[in-house]
């Protein structure tokens, strides 16, 4: 790899030893990216969407916010989430 134009997730998974075999795979093999990637928007397109106070964006992905955090807990309490 060249090293140009890449995120720095993109980075950070061919630094890290246990996702570099897969990424060089996809650096040398193009059809097989686009094969897997066709697999993972196909189950991202099978999610469901929580809207309103049904789901809520988290702070760190990794944990969820408090019980009742929600959209008020990350941007504010102030306010006011409508559902959608």
């Amino acid at each position: 790899m060249n090293r140009q134009g890449l995120f720095t997730s993109d980075q950070g998974l061919q630094n890290d030893e246990r996702t570099r075999g897969i990424v060089n795979r996809f650096v040398t093999d193009q059809m097989a990216f686009f094969e897997r990637f066709v697999v993972a928007m196909m189950k991202m397109g099978q999610l469901g969407v929580l809207t309103g106070n049904q789901g809520e964006i988290r702070r760190r992905y990794g944990v969820r916010n408090s019980v009742g955090g929600g959209l008020g807990s990350v941007v504010g309490e102030d306010v006011k989430v409508s559902a959608v």
